[in-house]
């Protein structure tokens, strides 16, 4: 748990934060990264339960510096169950960036935010590709994009509400100057006020966008298991072949390294529909350690002395730690465990790593 937020930079350019579990900052956000920071990597963690955002971005124009963050990379990030006191991902004055690959889920404000407020300039060609974003009832707008913001782009994403009337995409009328939007799975609520109405998917279509975008089925024809935090496609999902290679120069893999596209054309969300997929690689290449997942076992391979290994659910519950392993090999039974995704750490007197995702499917 933390005081005011879990990591917090400012003016720092070149800054790469990944691999960490941000949660349960009482006051503002998992990640805070603020004052015109430049060329930020955020990838690869796990933000919950925080009273602000998942992860917030903040040029704020009165601390100095050019109030602008650009060159930004939000990437492979799993948020949810932040509050309402700011977005899953909040970007105020986040410009040239992408956002891409990232699962953001039950957040009770808006799922990704683009806006002015205490920057110099609202956001500007910013690529929001392929992530999945399931809004609590009592959250806001998937995706929502404000004044002062122009030429950003929305393709590949799975935009579902279950609020009674909020909806998919709120975009402020003067934002609409080189605005894009396409190959998206969405519920039949949209706004061109920027959240003051609500209008149809067809009615959003005849403005020009999302001609090819499809309003989503259930969520139980779309992902294996999505009540208890499974947002991986089912083979016969309406997500998979159905989005666009516009997204190729950014979207090379998917939330779980898997190599898009994996079929014919790219899936629509966060995950690429394969069905051999069952060892998730390490993306931090700070450890040897190798897992695979064979018959009612995952295996750890090549551990070193005196490492202990934890799993933990999506929600951060620790469901298993091992004793100090004295054995290269570990073998953990997970016939007991339920479909769904878990994460496992590297434990030892000097580290403590969140090392990968384990993808449990029966």
């Amino acid at each position: 748990m933390n005081n005011s937020r879990g990591i917090f930079t400012g003016f720092v350019d070149y800054v790469v934060i990944e691999n960490n579990l941000c949660a349960y900052s009482w006051d503002e956000h998992g990640i805070y990264h603020s004052n015109s920071g430049d060329h930020p990597i955020i990838r690869y963690n796990i933000c919950h339960n925080n009273n602000g955002s998942g992860i917030h971005m903040n040029g704020d124009s009165t601390m100095g510096g050019d109030g602008l963050i650009t060159d930004a990379t939000v990437e492979g990030n799993i948020i949810y169950d932040n509050g309402i006191n700011g977005s899953g991902i909040n970007c105020d004055g986040v410009a040239d960036s992408r956002i891409f690959n990232n699962l953001i889920y039950d957040n009770h404000a808006s799922g990704v935010s683009l806006y002015k407020i205490d920057a110099k300039h609202g956001s500007y060609n910013t690529k929001v590709y392929n992530n999945t974003i399931i809004n609590a009832s009592n959250g806001r707008w998937c995706i929502n994009i404000g004044t002062n913001a122009t030429a950003d782009t929305l393709y590949n994403n799975i935009l579902i509400n279950l609020h009674s009337w909020h909806g998919s995409i709120a975009v402020d009328a003067p934002a609409f100057e080189d605005f894009y939007s396409n190959y998206n799975i969405v519920i039949d609520a949209m706004s061109s006020d920027g959240d003051e109405t609500a209008i149809s998917l067809s009615e959003w279509q005849n403005m020009g966008y999302d001609t090819h975008s499809m309003l989503a089925d259930s969520m139980h024809q779309i992902f294996v298991n999505w009540e208890n935090g499974d947002y991986h496609l089912l083979p016969t999902s309406q997500a998979v072949d159905s989005g666009t290679a516009i997204v190729s120069a950014v979207v090379i893999n998917d939330l779980d390294g898997v190599s898009r596209p994996y079929g014919n054309e790219y899936d629509i969300g966060a995950y690429e529909y394969n069905p051999s997929e069952t060892n998730i690689p390490d993306k931090t290449d700070l450890n040897p350690c190798k897992v695979i997942i064979k018959e009612n076992y995952v295996i750890f391979d090549n551990i070193e002395s005196n490492e202990t290994i934890e799993m933990f659910d999506v929600r951060g519950s620790l469901i298993h730690k091992s004793g100090v392993i004295s054995e290269t090999t570990y073998r953990y039974n997970i016939e007991s465990l339920p479909t769904g995704i878990y994460f496992w750490h590297i434990v030892s007197n000097q580290y403590s790593e969140i090392k990968g995702k384990i993808i449990i499917a029966r």
